[in-house]
Order: C-alpha cells, then sequence, then structure tokens
C-alpha cells in the first residue's frame, strides 16, 4: 500500500513527489517513458513571485539553471516591446534528473518505463494496475490518463515544433506574425555555447505549422537541427481536485495560453498541491471537499494571470486583431505581460 502514487515523472511530478515524500509519506512514481524529459519545449522558466515564492526556491538547487535575463522581446509584426520580467535559461534534462534525485533521496520510487493500464476504486482506495494507493496525483501530461479515469474535461490543445541552431543572440524574444503561425507565436531563446531554441507554436492543428516553422528559421537566418514535435493544452485551467485524486500541470492546463510557458506555473502548484495532500494525508481524509483546498490555494495566485493570458492570446489569434491598430496591441501586450499574463 502507498500512501501516494504519482502518474507522470516532468517537473510537476517530480517537484510534487519530493515534498510529500519530505514528510514521511511513502510515494510511487510512475512514468511511461523510459528516460526522463522527453517533451520538447523552450527550456526557459519564469521566475516571478507566486504568492511569495519563485521557481528556483520551489527548485531549490543551481544544477541546470544557467543565464538569467531581467527582460526579454516581444516582436510584434516588428515591432519590438520590451518585456521587464526574469527569465531562466535552463538545462531541462539535468533539472529534471535533479528533481528525480531531491525525490528519491527524500523517500520516493520512482518506476521509469511503466505506463499506467487501468485506474479504478477500490474499497475507499485507489488501485493503479493493481497497486494501491490513498491518494492519485496525475501529472502525466495533456493526454492525461487520470484525468479520463475522474472524467475530467479535456483542454484545448496546441501544437508546436521545437529545433536548436547555431546563432549567437543577446536576448530571448517571443514573435508574432502570421507569416509563421497564423494562431500562435514563435520563439528564440539563447543558449549556452553559440546556440539558440527556437520554434513555433499554435492553438489546435495546423497544416501549415511546418512551413511556417521553416520560413521563421529561413527569417532568422539559421539551419536547425534536432528538430521535434509537440502538443500540449492552451485552455484556461480545468479542475485539479476529486475523491482521492489532484492534477497538476499540463493534465489540468495549468500554463499560459499566451506563451505556452508552463514549468514554473506547474512546479508551483505541485508545491500547492504536496502541501494540500500533506496535511490531509496526515488527517487520514482524502475527499474532494477536504482536497479542493489544492485548488483554492492555486487559483488565489494564479487563475487571474491565467485567465488573462487566454484573452490575449485570443486577441491575438482573432480576426478582429486586423481592425486593431498595430500600437494598440503591442501596447496591451507589453502592459499585461508585465504582470504575468506572459507566464
Amino acid at each position: 500500500m502507498f500512501d501516494v502514487i504519482v502518474v507522470g515523472a516532468g517537473c510537476a511530478g517530480l517537484t510534487f513527489s519530493k515534498f510529500v515524500a519530505e514528510k514521511g509519506f511513502r510515494v510511487l512514481v510512475l512514468e511511461k517513458e523510459k528516460s526522463l524529459c522527453v517533451k520538447p519545449c523552450g527550456e526557459y522558466a519564469t521566475n516571478y513571485d507566486f504568492g511569495g515564492v519563485r521557481f528556483d526556491e520551489i527548485y531549490g538547487s543551481r544544477k541546470g539553471l544557467n543565464k538569467r535575463y531581467n527582460h526579454f522581446f516581444l516582436d510584434y509584426y516588428g515591432e519590438k516591446v520590451k518585456i521587464n520580467a526574469e527569465l531562466i535559461d535552463i538545462d531541462k534534462k539535468i533539472v529534471y534528473k535533479e528533481l528525480a534525485r531531491q525525490a528519491v533521496k527524500n523517500g520516493a520510487e520512482i518506476r521509469m518505463g511503466e505506463k499506467v493500464k487501468q485506474i479504478k476504486r477500490c474499497n475507499g482506495f485507489i488501485e493503479v494496475d493493481g497497486k494501491k494507493a490513498r491518494l492519485v496525483v496525475g501529472a502525466d501530461g495533456y493526454s492525461s490518463t487520470v484525468r479520463r479515469f475522474v472524467g475530467g474535461k479535456k483542454p484545448m490543445y496546441f501544437t508546436g515544433i521545437r529545433a536548436f541552431a547555431k546563432k549567437d543572440l543577446d536576448t530571448p524574444t517571443f514573435f508574432v506574425n502570421d507569416d509563421y503561425t497564423i494562431n500562435g507565436y514563435a520563439w528564440a531563446f539563447p543558449k549556452k555555447g553559440g546556440l539558440v531554441n527556437l520554434g513555433v507554436g499554435g492553438f489546435f492543428r495546423n497544416d501549415n505549422l511546418k512551413k511556417g516553422f521553416e520560413k521563421f528559421c529561413e527569417d532568422f537566418g539559421v539551419k536547425p537541427f534536432s528538430v521535434e514535435g509537440g502538443i500540449g493544452p492552451c485552455s484556461p485551467p480545468i479542475k485539479s481536485y476529486y475523491d482521492n485524486v489532484l492534477l497538476v500541470g499540463d493534465s489540468c492546463s495549468q500554463i499560459s495560453a499566451l506563451s505556452g510557458g508552463g514549468i514554473s506555473i506547474a512546479m508551483f502548484c505541485a508545491l500547492k498541491a504536496a502541501e494540500t495532500a500533506n496535511k490531509f494525508l496526515k488527517k487520514g481524509v482524502l475527499s474532494s471537499k477536504r482536497l479542493k483546498e489544492y485548488e483554492v490555494s492555486w487559483r488565489k495566485v494564479l487563475m487571474s494571470p491565467l485567465r488573462e493570458s487566454f484573452f490575449l492570446a485570443n486577441v491575438n489569434n482573432s480576426p478582429l486583431k486586423k481592425l486593431l491598430p498595430k500600437k494598440f496591441v503591442t501596447n496591451l501586450l507589453k502592459w499585461r505581460a508585465s504582470s504575468k499574463s506572459l507566464l
């Protein structure tokens, strides 16, 4: 019998596991992939103050953290807007490996290459492929098996292409330009060794995404390598608590629709999920009525900027944007992005 079974060993699942195992609870993490960090992304973390705590404080290590930037640029159809917010260039594989090390050190067990096939309720507990737990945490991404088990609403989705290229770049930059993606954005983030992480992302399936990516690379003057695609949520967050179940990260769309950013958000929400789990595992009461405390805690800090992010993404993706003066839209994005909307 486990106290908690966590499905998914991404940043949300590993962060949750280290904080719960730290309190002496028996935690099992099941990850379907055979290695950590397979989902491609921009590999940057925002370092906003989320309710008195920041990314690097939750992470608790310097491993895999590279250069810090106190601002970035939003290039809106060729017009650059400076956004004053701290971003951290991270080596995602190192960060995930370190989070896993912390979780194991605190007592968690991680099993790689174990895809969950069946989840069912059994005499007040939850059984995951024959293993019983008092609490199950779904940290298994956009196509979450745990979310399907509890009947949670499937979020809207975006598709993206990410690659690396050789190019010196001083400052992280987001691009909004219909030449690259009609409903979305592109990015170019400087990395160590004279490399740049670049890509494009758009709402829903986008048949022109590949062409947009090729156009972006051509305009940016680079030849990409290590090209990969991915999918993720882009809705406002959905319900994240049920009887004996919590959802964290992409599984419940805890992500910025405007930028696709989700690492810092997921880790903050995982921290809040761990605080709630620790409290009610100790009391022995894991009803949805009790676990709702988790959702209340993260919504208090994040719901407003996440809703705003979704609104701004829809302004950008709406045909009406062509009727709005470019300067109006850039000023709107600049004003709201500085207040955590571009997370």
